[in-house]
């Protein structure tokens, strides 16, 4: 199986995965997104920020591995399945200090290998997909959907930050063979269908290279 995520910063991956479901000639599964990225403030207490950081990885996981035994079943030849999530597979909490976040990522990837390895999850590769979107942009739609809490502009350059720092400071997949593919979104993208297209085809290229 390949796995294709998106990440970005919170809600920059939003319907993009249900556009590329409705393009042609795509052969992909798609993972159903357990829950949304850790949305907690800086007023939740560490423990708390972790145990539901490693939380949401188990239960990523646990969904991967339904989805691996339901493409097993449906593959009739030697072509590998590929599955597509759109939810953020890799989180960073804004309720950390940049340091705590890249540790507690880099626990995240130790423990998420080991239970790969216990649940027998077979993952030929990963394509981390980045969506960069304006900082100020991703700022102000928070606002507007009540999302943002107390996170603050600098908590969003700070999360960019460390995306942008995935499979240099840190590793970007608990599986072997990864690559990283950041594609640089328009500004306001979602509401010029153009840009939106664009990307959209940008992306459904490298998935479909994936194979």
């Amino acid at each position: 199986m390949h796995l294709v995520t998106l990440e970005g910063l919170p809600r920059a991956c939003i319907d993009v995965v249900r556009h590329i479901q409705g393009l042609k000639n795509m052969q992909m599964q798609t993972v159903p997104s357990p829950v949304p990225p850790a949305a907690t403030s800086r007023q939740d207490s560490i423990a708390d920020e972790i145990a539901l950081v490693l939380s949401n990885v188990l239960a990523r996981l646990q969904i991967l591995h339904r989805t691996q035994a339901g493409l097993s079943a449906q593959c009739h030849n030697d072509a590998m399945p590929v599955a597509v999530c759109g939810a953020h597979w890799i989180e960073s909490p804004p309720a950390l200090s940049s340091e705590a976040r890249r540790a507690l990522h880099d626990i995240s990837m130790d423990v998420g290998e080991a239970v790969c390895d216990a649940l027998g999850i077979r993952v030929a590769s990963h394509t981390v997909i980045v969506m960069r979107v304006p900082v100020h942009e991703c700022f102000e739609n928070l606002l507007i959907g009540m999302e943002a809490r107390d996170l603050s502009l600098s908590d969003l350059l700070e999360i960019e930050e460390f995306m942008d720092g995935l499979g240099h400071e840190s590793p970007a997949s608990m599986f072997k063979n990864w690559k990283v593919h950041a594609i640089d979104c328009p500004a306001y993208m979602y509401d010029n269908a153009v840009d939106l297209a664009h990307t959209i085809s940008e992306i459904a290229q490298i998935i479909r290279s994936v194979t």
